[in-house]
Formats: structure tokens, C-alpha cells, sequence
């Protein structure tokens, strides 16, 4: 696994688009890439995100560079005019995309890929406003453990717990051209998220005259966070933010880190190799996003089984079991959970599962 940021300068083609590319960066070799970006995008204009994967003279017995076509892996704006959207059905020389994930065709370049390269078309707008797009993060991996050969990973033993506003989304209803709260664990895992980082933020420093040591340790989870009766404003926010049209869901995972970046937070993509990496970002005050899949029989604990769900890792206990808040309760009091550690990273870091996937989100230094 890597995480590569890659920087471009933008160059006009013409008055409405101009190119943003990058450099080709040499990588350890990989089957999948999945970018995410850091970009503001004006009321008007759009961003378009594409990618190569090729292999080196080094890894090609020919002694020369072998490149895949183009792929387009996103056409994106926060702008609410916009609908962005992946772009199906691109099954190309080299690669082939699977919504947010390029995936690269080993039969066709002979091997696993160790070169990237990434561009964007950045379209202006009709009054000439242009996108900016800082960043661009890559991450990069090959296949995943099977779950019968992932060995549980040894607590640290320290007890962590990051209280979280606790929101279902089971009790966010409808919206008409969203589906239901059912399949929004995705915005629902972020609102709470980012209402964790911003709580963080207004909450006195122990430098402050009268601050509440209790409640500069941890905000309170007593108050209903940004919920009313009707749903959550806030997860509905997120949700048309995130929303893929293509693959009409929310659950796109670049989508969601790059919604997060454009509100200001420094987000990207990233996996993880077991529950002690996720211990240290949890010990730095760092809760994270994790994506999991699970039958009845496997994590029973859920009371429920899923194809793929996002969650918040909020924490372990002393022994080393893991504290989440998982959106999938039916209620906001039964957000808080625990479920046991074996089970858990068998569900998140295998091969059916994500293979470690994790949003990471934080504000930026």
C-alpha cells in the first residue's frame, strides 16, 4: 500500500479548460489505484480526474515502459448544479475502472503496474472563475489477505475512547433522488466525523481561564449533535455532497474525502495493515472512517450483515476489542458499540473485505 500526493501546475488549453498534470512517480507495484483530490470548485466550474498505470523498464523483461490508456475516474464539483459522477463502462487498454477504483490489467501489461501517472482537466466557468486543485492523493495496493489467513493483531493495551455525537442512519427518512437512510453510512459515518473534529475545535484549551478538563478531554456525546427530529441536516449536506450519480449512491470513497477537503479538513484515502495502526491514530486523537463487510454468523455482534459499510473506529478497549460508532443502529442511543477484535479485522482488513480501507480526515496543521 501506498499513499502518494502528487502536485501539478494548471495550463490553459483554451478560455474554459485547462490541464492540470502531474509527473509520472515510480511506485511498488500494485493492482489498484484510487485518487482523491483537494480542490475548490467555483459555482460554474467542474474538475475532471484521469489516470494511467503503467510498468517500468525495470519490471518489463522488454527493458521499456509499458502504459495503459487514459481512464477517467471522476467528473466532480461541490458546486450544486453539478451532478458528479464516475464514468461506467471504461474497459481500456491496461485498466479497467469499478466506480471510484481503477483497477489494473495484468494480462495486458504483463504484470502487476509500478508507474502512475495522474492529470485533470479543470473546466471554467462562464464568468471565467477556474478551479484550483492543490492536490491530488493516490493510493495504491495490491490483493488483500483471505480472511482464513489473517492472523489478529496484538492489542497495545491501552483503553481509548473518542466520544463521537452519535447519529443513525436509520432515523434519517427519505429524500426524493437519494434513496433512503438506509445506504447513507457513508455521509452518516462523516457527519460524525467532522462533528468530532469540529467540536475539537471551539472547545477550551487547558489554558483557558475556567475550561472544563472533562470537557476538553472528549466532547459530550449527551447532546444530540446535529440531528432533529426529522433526520440530520448535516447528513443530508454530506450526502448530496458525496453522491456518485453514476453509481447513484453515496458511498463512493474518493467522493467523500474530497468532499471532506473541499470544506477545509486535510482527508484523504489510506488502509491500514491491522488494528495497532489503527490504535496509534486513535492514541494521536484520530478517529477513522473503516470500510467493512460481514454475513449474520460472522460479526453477530452487528445484528446485521452487509456487503460493504462504513463505520467510525472510535476507539479499543483495554483487551484490545474495538469501539465504533456505527451508524447502521437503529437508534442514536445504540451508535456507541463494541465489537470483538478478531471478527472485526477479518471484516475490514480481507481481501472480502476492503483490505484495510479507511477514510482519514483531520484538520489541517
Amino acid at each position: 500500500m501506498t499513499v502518494t500526493h502528487v502536485r501539478g501546475e494548471s495550463r490553459a488549453l483554451d478560455a474554459q479548460v485547462h490541464r492540470w498534470p502531474a509527473p509520472p512517480v515510480h511506485l511498488r507495484v500494485f493492482t489498484e489505484a484510487i485518487p482523491t483530490w483537494t480542490a475548490l470548485t467555483p459555482p460554474g466550474t467542474s474538475i475532471e480526474i484521469r489516470l494511467r498505470v503503467g510498468r517500468s523498464a525495470e519490471a518489463e523483461p522488454s527493458g521499456g515502459s509499458r502504459w495503459s490508456d487514459w481512464a477517467v475516474l471522476a467528473r466532480w464539483s461541490t458546486d450544486p448544479g453539478f451532478c458528479s459522477t464516475t464514468v461506467p463502462g471504461q474497459a481500456l487498454h491496461g485498466i479497467r475502472v469499478d466506480a471510484d477504483t481503477a483497477v489494473v490489467d495484468t494480462a495486458v501489461l504483463g504484470g502487476a503496474a509500478d508507474l502512475i501517472e495522474v492529470e485533470a482537466l479543470l473546466h471554467a466557468a462562464p464568468s471565467g472563475a477556474v478551479p484550483v486543485l492543490e492536490r491530488v492523493s493516490v493510493l495504491t495496493r495490491g490483493p488483500a489477505p483471505r480472511r482464513p489467513e489473517l492472523v489478529p493483531s496484538v492489542p497495545r493495551g491501552a483503553d481509548i475512547e473518542l466520544l463521537l455525537p452519535p447519529i443513525s442512519q436509520r432515523q434519517q427518512g427519505e429524500l426524493p433522488g437519494y434513496g433512503a437512510g438506509d445506504v447513507w453510512c457513508s455521509p452518516t459515518s462523516l457527519t460524525m466525523l467532522l462533528d468530532f473534529l469540529d467540536r475539537a475545535d471551539r472547545r477550551p484549551g487547558p489554558a483557558d481561564p475556567g475550561a472544563d478538563d472533562a470537557a476538553a478531554a472528549a466532547p459530550a456525546t449527551s447532546a444530540p449533535g446535529p440531528e432533529d427530529e426529522d433526520g440530520s441536516p448535516a447528513v443530508r449536506t454530506a450526502l448530496r455532497g458525496v453522491w456518485d450519480h453514476a453509481y447513484d449512491g453515496a458511498g463512493n470513497w474518493a467522493f467523500n474525502t474530497a468532499w471532506a477537503a473541499a470544506r477545509g479538513y486535510d482527508a484523504f484515502l489510506d488502509t491500514l495493515p491491522d488494528l495497532r495502526a489503527g490504535e496509534e491514530l486513535l492514541a494521536a486523537g484520530e478517529p477513522f472512517i473503516a470500510s467493512v463487510t460481514f454475513d449474520a454468523a460472522e460479526l453477530p455482534e452487528a445484528g446485521y450483515e452487509t456487503g460493504g459499510h462504513l463505520l467510525v473506529v472510535s476507539g479499543v478497549t483495554a483487551g484490545g476489542d474495538v469501539r465504533v460508532h456505527d451508524p447502521a443502529a437503529p437508534t442514536a442511543a445504540a451508535v456507541r458499540r463494541i465489537y470483538p477484535r478478531a471478527a472485526f479485522e477479518r471484516a475490514w482488513l480481507s481481501r472480502e473485505g476492503s483490505g484495510g480501507l479507511v477514510y482519514r480526515v483531520r484538520r489541517r496543521r
